[in-house]
Protein backbone atom coordinates (compact mmCIF):
# COMPACT_ATOMS: atom_id res chain seq x y z
CA UNK A 1 0.00 0.00 0.00
CA UNK A 2 2.81 2.62 0.92
CA UNK A 3 4.60 2.13 -2.06
CA UNK A 4 2.03 2.63 -4.16
CA UNK A 5 2.43 6.64 -2.48
CA UNK A 6 4.24 8.69 -4.22
CA UNK A 7 7.41 10.14 -2.06
CA UNK A 8 6.03 13.95 -2.65
CA UNK A 9 2.69 12.43 -1.12
CA UNK A 10 3.63 10.94 1.50
CA UNK A 11 6.12 13.78 2.97
CA UNK A 12 2.88 15.87 2.16
CA UNK A 13 0.74 13.08 4.77
CA UNK A 14 3.54 12.95 7.27
CA UNK A 15 3.88 16.51 7.81
CA UNK A 16 0.09 17.03 7.24
CA UNK A 17 0.17 15.09 10.23
CA UNK A 18 3.13 16.82 12.54
CA UNK A 19 0.81 19.93 11.89
CA UNK A 20 -2.30 18.37 13.48
CA UNK A 21 -0.38 17.27 16.40
CA UNK A 22 0.55 20.97 16.88
CA UNK A 23 -2.71 21.92 16.96
CA UNK A 24 -3.85 19.21 19.00
CA UNK A 25 -1.17 20.28 21.30
CA UNK A 26 -2.28 24.22 21.10
CA UNK A 27 -5.74 22.71 22.20
CA UNK A 28 -4.35 21.03 25.31
CA UNK A 29 -2.68 24.40 26.20
CA UNK A 30 -3.17 25.66 29.53
CA UNK A 31 -3.25 29.38 27.81
CA UNK A 32 -5.31 28.17 25.10
CA UNK A 33 -8.34 30.69 26.47
CA UNK A 34 -5.57 33.14 28.03
CA UNK A 35 -5.58 36.45 25.27
CA UNK A 36 -2.62 38.40 24.66
CA UNK A 37 -3.03 42.15 25.18
CA UNK A 38 -3.36 43.17 21.45
CA UNK A 39 -5.91 40.56 20.93
CA UNK A 40 -7.95 42.26 23.46
CA UNK A 41 -8.10 45.27 21.47
CA UNK A 42 -8.51 43.89 18.30
CA UNK A 43 -11.77 42.44 19.41
CA UNK A 44 -13.22 45.19 21.54
CA UNK A 45 -12.18 47.99 18.44
CA UNK A 46 -11.59 46.49 15.09
CA UNK A 47 -14.25 43.61 14.87
CA UNK A 48 -16.99 45.68 14.32
CA UNK A 49 -17.30 46.56 10.28
CA UNK A 50 -17.90 50.24 11.20
CA UNK A 51 -13.83 49.70 12.02
CA UNK A 52 -12.53 48.22 9.12
CA UNK A 53 -10.71 51.30 7.69
CA UNK A 54 -10.12 52.51 11.38
CA UNK A 55 -6.39 52.67 11.71
CA UNK A 56 -5.16 55.33 14.68
CA UNK A 57 -3.02 52.22 16.40
CA UNK A 58 -1.59 49.86 14.13
CA UNK A 59 -3.23 47.09 16.04
CA UNK A 60 -5.92 47.03 13.44
CA UNK A 61 -4.59 44.32 10.44
CA UNK A 62 -7.12 44.98 8.53
CA UNK A 63 -7.63 41.37 7.06
CA UNK A 64 -7.44 39.56 9.75
CA UNK A 65 -9.98 41.96 11.08
CA UNK A 66 -12.32 41.06 8.58
CA UNK A 67 -12.22 37.43 8.73
CA UNK A 68 -12.30 37.86 12.63
CA UNK A 69 -15.80 39.54 11.79
CA UNK A 70 -17.39 37.09 9.94
CA UNK A 71 -16.35 34.43 12.54
CA UNK A 72 -17.87 36.50 15.04
CA UNK A 73 -21.35 36.51 13.32
CA UNK A 74 -21.26 33.15 12.09
CA UNK A 75 -20.51 31.38 15.29
CA UNK A 76 -19.95 34.35 18.18
CA UNK A 77 -16.64 35.94 19.73
CA UNK A 78 -15.08 32.55 20.33
CA UNK A 79 -11.09 32.94 21.06
CA UNK A 80 -9.85 29.29 20.01
CA UNK A 81 -11.90 29.76 16.41
CA UNK A 82 -10.44 33.44 16.09
CA UNK A 83 -7.02 31.88 16.92
CA UNK A 84 -7.44 29.13 14.08
CA UNK A 85 -7.32 32.11 11.58
CA UNK A 86 -3.59 32.26 11.87
CA UNK A 87 -3.19 28.25 11.30
CA UNK A 88 -5.12 28.00 8.49
CA UNK A 89 -3.04 30.48 7.14
CA UNK A 90 0.07 28.34 8.34
CA UNK A 91 -1.35 25.18 6.37
CA UNK A 92 -1.93 27.05 3.74
CA UNK A 93 1.73 28.23 3.41
CA UNK A 94 2.65 24.53 3.95
CA UNK A 95 0.44 23.48 1.03
CA UNK A 96 2.19 26.28 -0.92
CA UNK A 97 5.44 25.72 -0.75
CA UNK A 98 4.61 21.10 -0.77
CA UNK A 99 3.07 22.20 -3.89
CA UNK A 100 5.80 24.35 -5.64
CA UNK A 101 9.15 22.76 -4.22
CA UNK A 102 9.09 19.36 -6.28
CA UNK A 103 12.25 18.07 -3.85
CA UNK A 104 10.56 16.42 -1.17
CA UNK A 105 14.01 17.13 0.75
CA UNK A 106 13.64 21.10 0.41
CA UNK A 107 10.08 21.08 1.57
CA UNK A 108 11.16 18.77 4.89
CA UNK A 109 13.83 21.33 5.58
CA UNK A 110 11.95 24.98 5.54
CA UNK A 111 9.62 23.46 7.91
CA UNK A 112 12.42 21.81 10.28
CA UNK A 113 13.82 25.61 10.52
CA UNK A 114 9.96 26.19 10.75
CA UNK A 115 10.16 24.51 13.87
CA UNK A 116 13.26 25.90 15.44
CA UNK A 117 11.67 29.23 15.26
CA UNK A 118 9.49 29.60 18.33
CA UNK A 119 7.90 32.81 18.36
CA UNK A 120 6.66 32.19 14.35
CA UNK A 121 4.95 29.12 16.02
CA UNK A 122 3.09 31.11 18.77
CA UNK A 123 2.22 33.77 16.19
CA UNK A 124 0.45 30.98 13.96
CA UNK A 125 -2.08 30.41 16.87
CA UNK A 126 -3.28 34.03 17.76
CA UNK A 127 -5.39 36.33 16.25
CA UNK A 128 -2.59 38.54 14.75
CA UNK A 129 -2.21 39.03 11.28
CA UNK A 130 1.29 38.58 10.78
CA UNK A 131 1.00 34.45 9.44
CA UNK A 132 -1.24 35.85 7.18
CA UNK A 133 1.01 38.36 5.77
CA UNK A 134 3.64 35.80 5.37
CA UNK A 135 1.43 33.27 3.56
CA UNK A 136 0.95 36.52 1.03
CA UNK A 137 4.13 37.11 0.60
CA UNK A 138 5.34 33.45 0.09
CA UNK A 139 2.90 33.62 -2.75
CA UNK A 140 4.61 36.86 -4.12
CA UNK A 141 7.88 34.99 -3.81
CA UNK A 142 7.33 32.41 -6.15
CA UNK A 143 5.23 34.86 -8.36
CA UNK A 144 8.76 37.09 -8.47
CA UNK A 145 10.88 34.24 -9.25
CA UNK A 146 9.25 33.06 -12.65
CA UNK A 147 8.41 37.02 -13.49
CA UNK A 148 11.15 36.93 -16.06
CA UNK A 149 9.16 34.48 -18.21
CA UNK A 150 5.72 36.08 -16.79
CA UNK A 151 5.64 39.46 -16.89
CA UNK A 152 1.84 39.30 -15.98
CA UNK A 153 2.44 38.04 -12.70
CA UNK A 154 2.92 41.53 -11.99
CA UNK A 155 -0.52 42.54 -11.69
CA UNK A 156 -0.82 39.94 -8.75
CA UNK A 157 1.97 40.28 -7.20
CA UNK A 158 1.31 44.36 -7.42
CA UNK A 159 -2.32 43.87 -6.12
CA UNK A 160 -1.33 41.60 -2.88
CA UNK A 161 1.05 44.26 -2.20
CA UNK A 162 -1.40 46.83 -2.08
CA UNK A 163 -3.29 44.59 0.19
CA UNK A 164 -0.19 43.96 2.23
CA UNK A 165 0.59 48.01 2.96
CA UNK A 166 -2.87 48.49 4.26
CA UNK A 167 -2.99 45.40 5.98
CA UNK A 168 -0.50 46.31 8.31
CA UNK A 169 2.07 49.24 7.75
CA UNK A 170 4.69 47.26 8.94
CA UNK A 171 4.88 45.20 5.99
CA UNK A 172 6.59 48.22 4.21
CA UNK A 173 10.19 46.75 4.86
CA UNK A 174 9.40 44.21 2.30
CA UNK A 175 6.82 45.44 0.02
CA UNK A 176 8.45 48.77 -0.81
CA UNK A 177 11.55 46.62 -2.13
CA UNK A 178 8.85 44.57 -4.08
CA UNK A 179 7.44 47.28 -5.69
CA UNK A 180 10.17 49.28 -6.34
CA UNK A 181 12.16 46.38 -8.34
CA UNK A 182 8.73 45.71 -10.09
CA UNK A 183 8.51 49.21 -11.35
CA UNK A 184 12.18 48.81 -12.63
CA UNK A 185 11.30 45.89 -14.58
CA UNK A 186 7.87 47.13 -15.82
CA UNK A 187 9.89 50.38 -17.53
CA UNK A 188 12.55 48.32 -19.38
CA UNK A 189 9.12 45.99 -20.08
CA UNK A 190 7.83 49.35 -21.37
CA UNK A 191 4.66 48.19 -19.47
CA UNK A 192 4.48 50.85 -16.22
CA UNK A 193 1.13 51.24 -16.54
CA UNK A 194 0.75 48.12 -14.95
CA UNK A 195 2.24 49.92 -11.74
CA UNK A 196 -1.45 51.36 -11.13
CA UNK A 197 -2.39 48.18 -9.83
CA UNK A 198 -0.54 49.00 -7.07
CA UNK A 199 -1.00 52.60 -6.89
CA UNK A 200 -4.88 52.92 -7.36
CA UNK A 201 -5.92 50.26 -4.60
CA UNK A 202 -3.47 51.87 -2.32
CA UNK A 203 -4.54 55.64 -3.02
CA UNK A 204 -7.99 54.59 -2.32
CA UNK A 205 -8.10 52.25 0.77
CA UNK A 206 -5.50 54.95 2.40
CA UNK A 207 -7.51 58.07 1.48
CA UNK A 208 -10.63 56.49 2.93
CA UNK A 209 -8.99 55.37 5.83
CA UNK A 210 -7.32 58.82 6.43
CA UNK A 211 -10.41 60.61 6.33
CA UNK A 212 -11.99 57.73 9.22
CA UNK A 213 -9.32 57.36 10.94
CA UNK A 214 -9.19 61.49 11.42
CA UNK A 215 -12.82 62.36 12.19
CA UNK A 216 -12.43 59.49 14.84
CA UNK A 217 -9.79 61.43 16.19
CA UNK A 218 -11.29 64.33 16.86
CA UNK A 219 -12.70 65.32 19.80
CA UNK A 220 -15.79 67.18 17.84
CA UNK A 221 -16.26 63.86 16.38
CA UNK A 222 -16.28 61.70 19.60
CA UNK A 223 -19.97 61.48 19.93
CA UNK A 224 -21.16 60.28 16.26
CA UNK A 225 -24.68 61.23 16.74
CA UNK A 226 -23.44 64.25 15.29
CA UNK A 227 -22.08 63.64 12.30
CA UNK A 228 -23.05 65.42 9.43
CA UNK A 229 -21.32 66.59 5.93
CA UNK A 230 -21.29 70.25 6.89
CA UNK A 231 -19.25 69.12 10.36
CA UNK A 232 -17.06 67.21 8.29
CA UNK A 233 -16.54 69.67 5.91
CA UNK A 234 -15.96 72.37 8.30
CA UNK A 235 -12.62 70.78 9.59
CA UNK A 236 -12.05 68.41 6.79
CA UNK A 237 -8.04 69.71 6.93
CA UNK A 238 -7.62 69.12 10.28
CA UNK A 239 -9.07 65.23 9.61
CA UNK A 240 -6.91 64.67 6.95
CA UNK A 241 -3.88 65.84 9.01
CA UNK A 242 -4.63 63.86 11.89
CA UNK A 243 -5.44 60.85 10.22
CA UNK A 244 -2.79 61.07 8.25
CA UNK A 245 -0.08 61.15 11.08
CA UNK A 246 -1.82 58.95 13.18
CA UNK A 247 -1.60 56.19 10.42
CA UNK A 248 2.06 56.90 8.56
CA UNK A 249 3.48 58.32 12.06
CA UNK A 250 2.07 56.49 14.79
CA UNK A 251 4.12 56.98 18.40
CA UNK A 252 5.26 53.49 18.69
CA UNK A 253 8.08 54.38 20.64
CA UNK A 254 10.40 52.20 18.85
CA UNK A 255 13.85 53.27 19.38
CA UNK A 256 16.14 54.37 16.12
CA UNK A 257 18.84 52.08 14.81
CA UNK A 258 21.70 54.66 15.06
CA UNK A 259 23.02 55.84 18.33
CA UNK A 260 21.38 52.61 20.14
CA UNK A 261 24.10 50.26 19.82
CA UNK A 262 23.33 48.62 23.08
CA UNK A 263 19.62 48.27 22.36
CA UNK A 264 20.67 46.21 18.98
CA UNK A 265 23.02 44.31 20.73
CA UNK A 266 19.94 42.75 23.37
CA UNK A 267 17.85 42.63 20.45
CA UNK A 268 19.95 40.68 18.71
CA UNK A 269 21.22 38.25 21.37
CA UNK A 270 17.67 37.50 21.98
CA UNK A 271 16.97 36.63 18.49
CA UNK A 272 19.69 34.30 17.57
CA UNK A 273 17.19 32.42 14.78
CA UNK A 274 15.96 35.88 13.57
CA UNK A 275 20.48 36.84 13.25
CA UNK A 276 21.02 33.51 11.56
CA UNK A 277 18.48 33.85 8.85
CA UNK A 278 19.34 37.34 8.06
CA UNK A 279 23.01 37.10 7.89
CA UNK A 280 22.39 34.16 5.41
CA UNK A 281 19.87 35.85 3.30
CA UNK A 282 22.03 39.18 3.00
CA UNK A 283 25.71 36.84 2.62
CA UNK A 284 23.36 35.35 -0.51
CA UNK A 285 22.32 38.29 -1.85
CA UNK A 286 25.75 39.92 -2.10
CA UNK A 287 27.23 37.03 -3.28
CA UNK A 288 23.97 36.28 -6.17
CA UNK A 289 24.98 40.54 -6.94
CA UNK A 290 28.37 39.71 -7.44
CA UNK A 291 28.09 36.78 -9.66
CA UNK A 292 24.31 36.59 -12.07
CA UNK A 293 21.37 38.11 -9.98
CA UNK A 294 17.74 38.13 -10.49
CA UNK A 295 15.13 40.45 -9.65
CA UNK A 296 14.77 38.54 -6.53
CA UNK A 297 18.05 39.01 -5.63
CA UNK A 298 17.84 43.00 -5.41
CA UNK A 299 14.58 42.83 -3.34
CA UNK A 300 16.34 41.03 -0.35
CA UNK A 301 18.71 43.70 -0.65
CA UNK A 302 16.76 46.63 -0.27
CA UNK A 303 15.25 44.68 2.17
CA UNK A 304 17.71 45.34 4.50
CA UNK A 305 18.90 48.80 3.09
CA UNK A 306 14.82 49.96 3.50
CA UNK A 307 15.37 48.54 7.68
CA UNK A 308 18.43 50.75 7.41
CA UNK A 309 16.61 53.59 6.07
CA UNK A 310 13.73 53.33 7.93
CA UNK A 311 16.34 53.62 11.22
CA UNK A 312 13.77 51.97 13.47
CA UNK A 313 13.74 48.92 15.67
CA UNK A 314 10.62 47.23 15.31
CA UNK A 315 9.23 44.76 17.67
CA UNK A 316 10.50 41.13 16.99
CA UNK A 317 6.67 39.83 15.99
CA UNK A 318 6.67 42.18 12.73
CA UNK A 319 9.37 40.09 11.33
CA UNK A 320 7.52 36.82 11.44
CA UNK A 321 5.55 38.13 8.13
CA UNK A 322 9.07 37.71 6.66
CA UNK A 323 10.30 34.59 7.90
CA UNK A 324 8.92 32.35 4.95
CA UNK A 325 9.79 34.83 2.29
CA UNK A 326 13.46 34.90 3.30
CA UNK A 327 13.93 30.87 4.36
CA UNK A 328 12.64 30.51 0.69
CA UNK A 329 14.90 32.42 -0.71
CA UNK A 330 17.64 30.58 1.12
CA UNK A 331 16.43 27.27 0.22
CA UNK A 332 14.77 27.03 -3.20
CA UNK A 333 17.42 27.09 -5.25
CA UNK A 334 19.36 24.07 -2.82
CA UNK A 335 19.72 20.97 -5.39
CA UNK A 336 19.67 17.78 -3.39
CA UNK A 337 21.53 14.76 -5.23
CA UNK A 338 19.70 11.19 -5.28
CA UNK A 339 21.68 9.21 -2.85
CA UNK A 340 20.78 6.01 -0.78
CA UNK A 341 20.69 8.14 2.14
CA UNK A 342 17.75 10.56 1.20
CA UNK A 343 15.20 8.36 2.66
CA UNK A 344 17.43 8.69 6.39
CA UNK A 345 17.53 12.15 5.93
CA UNK A 346 14.12 12.46 5.43
CA UNK A 347 12.91 10.59 8.64
CA UNK A 348 15.14 12.57 10.81
CA UNK A 349 13.97 16.30 9.18
CA UNK A 350 10.15 14.42 10.21
CA UNK A 351 11.64 13.27 14.02
CA UNK A 352 13.26 16.93 14.78
CA UNK A 353 10.16 18.50 13.58
CA UNK A 354 8.04 16.36 16.19
CA UNK A 355 10.49 16.81 18.52
CA UNK A 356 10.67 20.50 18.53
CA UNK A 357 6.78 20.62 18.46
CA UNK A 358 6.55 18.28 21.17
CA UNK A 359 8.41 20.66 23.09
CA UNK A 360 7.37 24.03 22.17
CA UNK A 361 5.64 25.67 25.32
CA UNK A 362 2.70 27.69 24.04
CA UNK A 363 3.09 31.47 24.68
CA UNK A 364 5.97 31.45 27.26
CA UNK A 365 8.01 34.01 24.86
CA UNK A 366 9.03 37.02 26.05
CA UNK A 367 7.96 38.71 23.25
CA UNK A 368 3.97 37.39 23.79
CA UNK A 369 2.32 39.38 26.34
CA UNK A 370 -0.96 37.21 27.85
CA UNK A 371 -2.74 39.24 29.93
CA UNK A 372 -1.66 39.19 33.79
CA UNK A 373 -3.09 37.32 36.33
CA UNK A 374 -3.99 40.22 38.42
CA UNK A 375 -6.25 41.16 35.72
CA UNK A 376 -8.03 37.70 34.88
CA UNK A 377 -8.79 37.52 38.79
CA UNK A 378 -9.92 40.97 39.12
CA UNK A 379 -12.69 40.87 35.76
CA UNK A 380 -13.83 36.76 35.97
CA UNK A 381 -17.40 37.83 35.06
CA UNK A 382 -19.80 40.81 34.40
CA UNK A 383 -23.17 39.79 34.46
CA UNK A 384 -24.35 41.24 31.31
CA UNK A 385 -23.84 44.42 32.50
CA UNK A 386 -21.45 47.13 31.12
CA UNK A 387 -20.68 48.48 34.54
CA UNK A 388 -17.36 48.40 35.67
CA UNK A 389 -14.71 51.34 37.26
CA UNK A 390 -11.42 51.47 37.21
CA UNK A 391 -8.23 54.27 36.03
CA UNK A 392 -6.85 51.64 33.65
CA UNK A 393 -7.65 51.78 30.11
CA UNK A 394 -7.24 48.19 29.14
CA UNK A 395 -8.99 46.74 31.92
CA UNK A 396 -12.34 48.32 29.63
CA UNK A 397 -11.15 46.41 26.72
CA UNK A 398 -11.01 43.47 28.29
CA UNK A 399 -14.10 44.08 30.46
CA UNK A 400 -15.77 44.75 27.12
CA UNK A 401 -14.23 41.52 25.62
CA UNK A 402 -15.80 39.36 28.13
CA UNK A 403 -19.17 41.02 28.35
CA UNK A 404 -19.29 39.71 24.82
CA UNK A 405 -18.05 36.20 25.49
CA UNK A 406 -20.29 35.84 28.58
CA UNK A 407 -23.36 37.12 26.72
CA UNK A 408 -23.13 36.19 23.71
CA UNK A 409 -22.88 39.68 21.93
CA UNK A 410 -21.52 40.57 18.57
CA UNK A 411 -18.92 43.55 18.85
CA UNK A 412 -20.39 46.96 18.60
CA UNK A 413 -17.97 50.01 18.49
CA UNK A 414 -20.34 52.62 19.51
CA UNK A 415 -21.70 50.53 22.54
CA UNK A 416 -17.99 49.86 23.45
CA UNK A 417 -16.66 53.81 23.53
CA UNK A 418 -19.92 54.58 25.36
CA UNK A 419 -18.91 51.99 27.83
CA UNK A 420 -14.93 53.61 27.93
CA UNK A 421 -16.05 57.11 28.39
CA UNK A 422 -17.48 56.30 31.79
CA UNK A 423 -13.90 55.22 32.78
CA UNK A 424 -12.35 57.03 35.92
CA UNK A 425 -9.86 59.96 34.62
Amino acid sequence: MINRISQNSLTFLVLSLLFLYLYIKFLLSPYLTTLETDEVVTISTFADPRTIFLKYIPNNHTLTSILGIFSNYLIGVNIIALRSISFIFLLLIFWKINKNINQRDICIFIFVIFSFDQLSIDYSFLFRGYILSAFLFVLIFFNLITLDEKVINAKLILIICSLLIFHSLSNIYLVLPVVIMITIKLFKERKLILICYFIIPVILLFLISIVITGIFLNKDFLNYKYINISNVLAILFQIIIKGFNSIFFPTTGAPTILYNMNIIHEFVMNNIFLLILFSISLFKSIYKLAKKPHLIDYVVILFFLTIILINKIPPERIFVSFYFFLILYVCYEIKIAGNKYKNIISIFGFIIIFFNFNNHNFFNENNIHLIEKKILNKIDKTNCKLEYSSDIEFEYHYFYYMYLNECNKKPNVFEFYSFYKTREN
